[in-house]
């Protein structure tokens, strides 16, 4: 898009056209959650499976997913903070347990 000021991350409409505004949390979220389900239908999952996936999955699994996987490749929680603008290492440690409710996710993703 060749951004030389603004958000980075903007929405884009279903005709390709570039949206002036940040892309809003919840469009994230929705983004998440189409891309698993699509990836679970496509793996064969049942509906039902693919409806309990939707039901879990959204923009913070993001980084939950990031921070669980951070710390355990070794990374300090400190580092971890630093990135995920954490300011309690409660709130991020938090963040690494839910993570590994995501386990089911994180292997369908990677199909």
């Amino acid at each position: 898009a060749r951004l030389g000021e603004g958000p980075l991350f903007r929405p884009v409409d279903r005709f390709g056209r570039l949206g002036e505004e940040r892309l809003q949390g919840r469009a994230v979220a929705r983004i998440v959650k189409r891309a698993a389900v699509h990836q679970a239908r496509a793996a064969g999952f049942s509906e039902a499976e693919v409806a309990e996936l939707a039901a879990v999955v959204g923009g913070h699994s993001l980084r939950s997913g990031f921070a669980t996987s951070a710390a355990k490749a070794g990374m300090g929680e400190w580092e971890i903070m630093r990135q995920t603008c954490h300011k309690k290492r409660e709130t991020l440690q938090q963040y690494i347990r839910l993570g590994t409710l995501f386990r089911p996710v994180t292997t369908i993703l990677d199909l």
